[in-house]
């Protein structure tokens, strides 16, 4: 039907043209020309009427198909979201105590939950200070903020530290050793006020305390 139509454009155009030249030369033949070209113009407006009936079902059956697979689409970002959901699992109290044990020491040597008994064991490397007095006051805080941190997990019953720091034998070897050990259960951290809480006194309510005499 498009091939009908061009032609009945093209015959309109031509034959309307010719009836204009007859008319002016006056030879009798304008009146039949204008008829041929209203005819054709006729014919096109039929080619057209049913090529866009013609046309119309397809792009229905388009805009369905693209309605379709919308729906598809919709139906699989909905399956997806339950299978993230999953995926977001919260922090066991072994990862939450080994970001916060990063950034508060120097090296974090151990760190292991016992889900049985409830106890978090943490051995780590305590930063440097200017004096032996600020070094001690510096791994107080750092254990503080590790225990209120670690305190939000009702799964972890006891926290029990055991804090390294480089310490020079008598022959003036350097090594790693043990100069502070706290233990605290969860009932002394339920009674913490951390915001409040005076570092001087975690050994006084600390279930067990030890400090190497020479950070005394």
């Amino acid at each position: 039907m498009v091939g009908i139509g061009i032609l009945g454009v093209l015959g309109f155009i031509v034959f309307l043209i010719m009836g204009i030249i007859s008319l002016f030369r006056k030879n009798g033949k304008a009146k039949r020309l204008f008829l041929i070209s209203i005819s054709s113009f006729i014919v096109f407006l039929i080619a057209a009427l049913n090529t866009d009936t013609e046309t119309s079902p397809t792009s229905k059956a388009v805009t369905a198909s693209n309605d379709s697979a919308d729906q598809k689409d919709n139906g699989q970002e909905k399956s997806k979201e339950p299978v993230k959901q999953a995926e977001e699992k919260p922090k066991t109290p072994k990862q939450i105590a080994e970001e916060v044990a990063a950034e508060e020491f120097s090296e974090v040597k151990q760190v292991a939950f016992n889900a049985e008994t409830g106890n978090l064991f943490i051995k780590a490397t305590g930063k440097e200070n200017f004096t032996n007095n600020m070094t001690r006051d510096g791994l107080k805080l750092a254990i503080l903020e590790v225990v209120e941190t670690v305190s939000s997990s009702t799964e972890v019953k006891n926290v029990d530290f055991n804090i390294l720091f480089p310490l020079v034998d008598q022959y003036g070897n350097v090594s790693d050793g043990s100069v502070m050990k706290v233990m605290l259960s969860r009932e002394t951290i339920d009674k913490m006020n951390f915001k409040n809480f005076n570092i001087d006194n975690l050994d006084a309510i600390a279930d067990g305390y030890w400090l190497h005499p020479g950070f005394k």
